[in-house]
């Protein structure tokens, strides 16, 4: 299942006023559980009603308009409307409201989504190509969808347009490459004398070795590992940015077909009952975008370099849905520079917003997993996908 780490505790308080909004079989005496809440700052509750099982989503506080939140709940009634069943459509409150307002915060209240994340644990071919087959079935539904003109800046359908993750992606290289980098590196280094690290793991980061945490104590060393694993990603990523930043620079220019697309599907948003996708939730990221974009994010997060299962995953995604060769050089780039810029983020919210990724074993687990990928990149074994 999704339990975990809930960073939203401050507002369990609000959850009844929350839940009093909405019909008595869901609000009277609810079995409430937290869940995992992913990376964003939301807050997931697990309810157990007379109605049925049901996830109750806060929003971060300084989240998304609301505006684009409503379009995104009349996208996921539309999918729904043409069959699609690996989505969760926010349950209307007694006002007809799909979204409510409590203790600064709005919430929604959601059908629990059945199955595991758990294609890491229980990899194939045939769940390769079911992940890709439901990602086609929702880009072709989404694709037919007509968003409210005040939804328009987030959810419009292009023929033909640049790509918005290029150029976002261009400026974070280039705005790293411009000084952010060494600014980082003084930080991190900085940082050395509030947490010393052990001579082992400090060798590992001046060495170029890649660092990889030992088994015993696992959580306990987690203040020792991040500066290590942080100077190994600062290293290897001035190896690598400069090639990644020329191929989308050589794409910047290029327009593809734009439509509603997830963003953030990757492997914890995938749901599996047996070899069957059951979910694909959290599509908070979601806007318009190239479908490449969304192949790049799951079939990196699914398999990482493994070239022979991308190039599976794309030939399964491909007899579902349209999907040009160009689309496909567009995917390749935008994994590479998703393995160049995703660390970064992390390092970005640590040494410079000040979150304390060392409390948060799960941050630095999945940290060290894209260190790993941009190890790849920088030495030039990874990144070759077939056409």
């Amino acid at each position: 299942m999704r339990f975990g780490v809930n960073r939203v505790t401050g507002s369990l308080s609000a959850i009844p006023a929350v839940l009093a909004r909405y019909p008595a079989e869901i609000a009277g005496t609810p079995s409430l559980t937290p869940a995992k809440g992913g990376f964003s700052g939301a807050g997931v509750w697990r309810i157990e009603s007379r109605a049925g099982s049901f996830a109750l989503r806060a929003w971060p506080s300084n989240g998304i308009p609301e505006a684009r939140i409503h379009g995104l709940h009349r996208l996921l009634k539309h999918l729904a409307g043409a069959g699609i069943k690996t989505v969760a459509v926010p349950r209307p409150a007694r006002n007809g409201a799909t979204l409510v307002s409590s203790d600064g915060r709005l919430w929604q209240l959601e059908p629990w989504m059945p199955g595991s994340a758990d294609f890491h644990r229980n990899p194939s071919r045939a769940r390769l190509a079911s992940a890709m087959c439901a990602l086609a079935d929702w880009h072709r539904a989404a694709a037919t969808w007509a968003p409210e003109p005040a939804e328009d800046s987030w959810f419009v359908s292009e023929t033909s347009a640049v790509s918005p993750a290029v150029h976002s992606r261009c400026r974070e290289i280039h705005e790293w490459m411009a000084g952010s980098l060494d600014r980082l590196k003084h930080r991190v280094v900085a940082s050395l004398t509030e947490t010393p690290i052990e001579s082992p793991l400090a060798i590992a980061s001046h060495s170029g070795k890649l660092w990889t945490p030992c088994s015993t104590d696992h959580h306990a060393r987690i203040g020792a590992r991040l500066p290590a694993l942080a100077l190994q990603i600062i290293a290897d990523f001035a190896r690598a940015a400069p090639r990644v930043r020329d191929e989308l620079e050589r794409l910047s220019t290029v327009r593809f077909r734009l439509q509603p697309c997830l963003r953030d599907i990757w492997h914890d948003h995938v749901l599996w009952t047996g070899d069957d996708v059951t979910g694909l939730i959290d599509p908070s990221a979601a806007r318009s975008e190239s479908v490449a974009a969304d192949l790049a994010r799951l079939l990196g997060s699914l398999v990482g370099d493994d070239a022979d299962a991308w190039l599976a995953g794309f030939n399964a995604y491909r007899q579902a849905a349209e999907f040009s060769d160009r689309e496909w050089e567009l995917c390749r780039a935008l994994d590479r520079s998703g393995v160049l810029l995703s660390p970064m983020t992390w390092l970005n919210r640590r040494y410079f917003a000040g979150r304390n990724l060392e409390a948060e074993p799960e941050v630095i687990e999945r940290l060290e997993a894209q260190a790993r990928r941009l190890r790849a990149l920088a030495e030039g074994s990874a990144g070759s996908h077939p056409l």
